[in-house]
């Protein structure tokens, strides 16, 4: 039976270049390196 890989969705937020605020979705699976929503590697 496969094993499910954990897996989750944050939403910190960010500081962007202008000075404001905002959200930067980063997922999480287990085994694997974190990365963001927005800018996958």
């Amino acid at each position: 039976m496969k094993k499910k890989l954990l897996e989750w969705h944050l939403t910190p937020w960010r500081m962007n270049g202008h000075g404001g605020w905002k959200e930067q979705p980063i997922i999480l699976i287990e085994g694997q390196e974190p990365f963001f929503a927005d800018n996958p590697q």
